[in-house]
């Protein structure tokens, strides 16, 4: 019976030794566990990607924006680590691995003795820091992989704990400038993980033998409307190939382009804007700003809907026509007396000048239409009554002799005429005769 009952206690307390054992290994293990987790941190100065996507700068970051402290990912880089095309995002954050030169905010740096600051949640055993730059050939439109990078400065901190803020001074080098990548790792001491942060620079150094982009010239406007305002300019050169164009308006960027031509369209009518653009090679280096160009939209044209006078034509009583960008309407019946002739009380009455539709092109002044009598050349005496004065939508046939600022052109091929192909401007439509 005594036996029966020590059997029982053994097997009791064994059960209780077994509870414990358990209990006390998940406590060690929640511990171990929330140690590692709290050992985040990010670089802060000069500020990594991850940390311009949690202050809304760089922007489509994904998760990251909330925890900047998170890349972490396997350690022991370059020998392991995230996978080529990965690395600046941890091989976990994938719109972080997106790699253009225009994608992300840059921070400018000298080349020469810099301060990496890392902000640490928490302290945690230590193995090495690690800072790579890439070199001098890499492409910054394709992602960042191994053989882009060469290590330029290192630290072996042998499983210590660091402070909440660590600094080191590093010596960038000044072999090289423009758009570069610095990656910094911190290898922890006793996980297999590491922390992966990526700083986007533009790197200025002095005489580094590296050519910038040669600024975009002769920048100018070719159409306007209401809405929209088309603008071009001469091609930038580079060692390295032009990637795209910026184009500022009011002093902001506006858009990018690979095109030497850009319409900038929602614009509001009649306004001036003043605009530059600069070039941006392969290499993320760009280019000093064009020259400036303000150029104002057209006003709504309140000539659009209205009939060009024809001497042709047969007018009624109230209705409109527009002749030499001025509005007039016919009082009564009327054929062939052209509109701002026929004096205050005539036929036609002056309403009001049509809007300016050619607001950027300096106005020719109207030469006087009147015939010099004494003269048998002037293309208005009534020895030339065959020719029309030159008006927009109206259809010349090929032959079609028409009168434009006191001069006799002749049309070479059958159009229908519109505002911008005035005779003196389109040689191909019009010969001077």
């Amino acid at each position: 019976m005594n036996g029966k009952r020590e059997k029982t206690r053994l097997k009791k307390f064994t059960s209780f030794i077994a509870i414990c054992s358990v209990a006390l290994l998940a406590t060690i293990c929640t511990f171990v566990f929330a140690e590692s987790v709290a050992a985040h941190g990010y670089v802060e100065s000069p500020a990594s990607r991850a940390y311009l996507c949690s202050q809304g700068i760089n922007t489509d970051c994904g998760p990251i924006q909330y925890e900047p402290q998170s890349l972490e990912g396997q350690g022991s880089f370059p020998e392991y680590g995230p996978a080529d095309g990965e690395i600046t995002g941890a091989g976990v954050f994938t719109e972080l691995f997106e790699q253009r030169a225009d994608r992300w905010e840059k921070v400018t740096i000298n080349g020469g003795m810099n301060a990496f600051t890392w902000r640490l949640t928490a302290p945690h055993s230590t193995a090495e820091w690690k800072y790579y730059i890439t070199k001098k050939d890499w492409d910054p439109n394709r992602p960042l992989a191994r053989a882009d990078l060469e290590l330029f400065c290192y630290f072996n901190d042998g499983g210590s704990r660091p402070p909440a803020r660590v600094v080191h001074e590093c010596d960038v080098p000044t072999d090289r400038s423009g758009y570069h990548l610095i990656l910094g790792v911190w290898e922890i001491g006793d996980t297999d993980n590491a922390f992966y942060n990526v700083i986007d620079i533009h790197l200025v150094n002095e005489d580094t033998g590296e050519d910038v982009p040669t600024a975009p010239l002769s920048l100018h406007s070719t159409v306007q409307t209401e809405s929209s305002i088309q603008l071009e300019w001469a091609a930038s050169t580079s060692p390295h190939g032009i990637e795209e164009y910026h184009i500022f308006r009011n002093g902001n960027r506006v858009a990018s382009t690979a095109q030497t031509i850009y319409v900038d369209t929602g614009l509001a009518s009649n306004t001036a804007y003043t605009y530059q653009v600069k070039a941006v090679d392969r290499m993320g280096n760009e280019s000093p700003l064009s020259n400036s160009v303000t150029v104002k939209t057209r006003g709504t044209d309140t000539c659009a809907n209205l009939p060009t006078w024809n001497k042709n034509e047969i007018y009624l009583g109230g209705n409109k026509v527009q002749y030499h960008h001025k509005i007039y309407e016919a009082r009564w019946w009327t054929q062939g007396e052209q509109p701002g002739t026929t004096g205050e009380w005539g036929v036609w009455s002056y309403i009001e000048d049509c809007s300016d539709t050619e607001s950027n092109v300096p106005a020719e002044p109207i030469e006087p239409t009147e015939p010099d009598p004494c003269d048998p050349t002037d293309p208005h005496h009534p020895s030339n009554p065959e020719a029309d004065e030159w008006a927009p939508s109206i259809y010349y046939p090929a032959g079609d002799l028409i009168i434009y600022h006191g001069k006799t052109y002749r049309s070479l091929q059958s159009h229908t005429s519109l505002q911008g192909w005035e005779p003196n401007r389109v040689p191909a439509l019009w010969q001077e005769e």
